[in-house]
């Protein structure tokens, strides 16, 4: 996985081993950051579900002024870290070590984002609908 766009465009991130981390693919981050174009300049961005980062360093490489991110994954959390570290991007990131779901009562207050990026793990969508009975 790299990043596709923008000043960091071609560096490699990464990923955690096995299936419980799933980056969001470059194609469908260069349809989403297509869409947002220069919108994403001087924004700040959270990417809850973290992971890799993938998505809030995309903006970042675009011309986002800062990203935050939640994760509690502990590989997803160290790839993130390593990532964050190989773009030199620590001045403009922040890591929530908690649940994306936690995020609204642990943020401070009166914090906003321009663009918040959701793409939970497949498993918590499956889990979800299980528990509403959708198959």
């Amino acid at each position: 996985m790299r990043i596709i766009g923008g000043e960091f465009r071609g560096r490699r991130l990464k990923a955690p081993k096995g299936g419980n981390t799933r980056p969001t693919p470059d194609r469908v981050r260069e349809a989403l950051f297509s869409i947002l174009g220069p919108d994403i300049v001087g924004s700040s961005v959270l990417e809850l579900f973290g992971g890799t980062g993938s998505l809030g360093l995309e903006s970042l490489s675009r011309g986002a002024r800062r990203a935050v991110f939640c994760e509690v994954n502990r590989a997803a959390l160290a790839c993130l870290t390593d990532n964050i570290a190989t773009l030199a991007v620590e001045d403009r990131t922040r890591i929530h070590r908690a649940s994306a779901l936690d995020f609204p009562r642990r943020s401070a207050p009166g914090e906003l984002f321009d663009f918040v990026f959701c793409d939970p793990p497949h498993r918590l969508l499956a889990e979800a609908h299980t528990r509403r009975g959708i198959e």
